[in-house]
């Protein structure tokens, strides 16, 4: 199933009965809840991580899942303008729950950052990322001066928990 059909409406300002049925599990305040999945079965939307953000929701309103069942090295990753949650608890792409105390590994390329932030196009100047259950390593760059490496960056407008 693809990630434009699994979907959650997150607006329950319709009947008691609708919103129990759609709106069992986290609350987001508008939008919607589109759920991508990394992996490399076929099973799975995405074969790497860059994809499935670029392919994220741009909503300011809109919240994006991505679930990574599995490692991934050479990362030099970038997200801008997007809200996330990028979910390292899941062992396969076709698992309903995740599973408790499951990591997945985001390797750096040894040069650049491995994950950079900016948030600059939201009207109110901010996006949201939520990283949970990921190591992050393998950033690089030596030089003190350069922009490159870490494991983090985070610009203007973006707000990572």
């Amino acid at each position: 199933m693809s990630s434009i059909s699994r979907f959650a409406f997150r607006k329950c300002g319709f009947s008691a009965l609708l919103a129990a049925i759609f709106c069992a599990g986290d609350a987001f305040a508008g939008g919607i809840l589109p759920i991508s999945t990394v992996g490399t079965s076929a099973s799975c939307d995405f074969n790497d991580l860059q994809s499935a953000i670029n392919s994220a929701s741009t909503g300011e309103d809109d919240l994006t899942e991505i679930r990574l069942s599995r490692d991934l090295n050479d990362q030099a990753l970038t997200i801008t303008n997007r809200n996330l949650v990028i979910d390292g608890r899941w062992p396969s792409c076709v698992d309903d729950l995740p599973q408790l105390g499951l990591l997945h590994t985001l390797r750096g390329n040894d040069v650049d950052t491995v994950m950079r932030f900016n948030g600059s196009g939201h009207s109110d100047g901010r996006y949201s990322v939520d990283l949970r259950s990921l190591i992050i390593r393998g950033g690089g760059a030596d030089n003190p001066f350069s922009d490159r490496g870490g494991g983090l960056r985070i610009e203007e407008g973006a707000h990572v928990d």
